[in-house]
């Protein structure tokens, strides 16, 4: 038995029980319904505005990926937002569930673009230590030691460090994730 049938089988009883209900069961039912076709249960969603009588159905999680696939296609491999939009009326699926769905279409992951590195132009300069260009956007991909984090003062005992070694130069060029700085 899935987890909607376990529900729909609580909102029944919920519904039934002429005793004082629990916190779950008033929950349950402020939240959902059970509703009855020719003996089938379907768990739909109670919705807010009582004028529209649309109904909303939870969907299992064995029917979750055909429903999920039949909407996409209807789409037209639209992506996240116009996948929900379509859902949104009819069911209810979580969007963890969608995300998921969507990262094994091989369609829509063939359209995004690949994630290639900014290319930049280099500065060719005339005399050493005339222009010195220092990037602090990403530890993590190339980490080589002195620096741990980004604070001003880790950063300035650093590069004091440098211009001791190698005197300062003329232009100094600093990279960081927020914009370009020239110093």
């Amino acid at each position: 038995m899935d987890e909607v049938e376990i529900i729909i089988e609580d909102v029944i009883n919920a519904k039934t029980n002429r005793n004082k209900k629990t916190r779950r069961e008033y929950y349950i039912l402020k939240k959902s319904d059970a509703l009855s076709v020719t003996e089938k249960h379907y768990l739909i969603c109670k919705t807010k505005n009582q004028e529209n009588h649309e109904i909303k159905y939870y969907v299992p999680y064995e029917e979750m990926y055909d429903k999920l696939k039949d909407f996409h296609t209807r789409t037209r491999h639209g992506g996240n937002v116009k996948l929900r939009m379509a859902l949104m009326n009819k069911y209810v699926i979580p969007r963890p569930a969608i995300e998921a769905f969507l990262s094994t279409c091989l369609s829509c992951n063939s359209k995004k673009p690949v994630n290639r590195k900014l290319v930049i132009k280099p500065i060719i300069s005339e005399d050493f230590n005339e222009r010195v260009q220092i990037d602090l956007v990403d530890f993590q991909s190339n980490p080589d030691g002195p620096l741990e984090s980004k604070r001003a003062i880790e950063v300035a005992r650093n590069l004091l460090s440098l211009f001791l070694t190698f005197g300062a130069p003329k232009i100094l060029q600093v990279i960081t994730i927020e914009k370009w700085s020239s110093l």
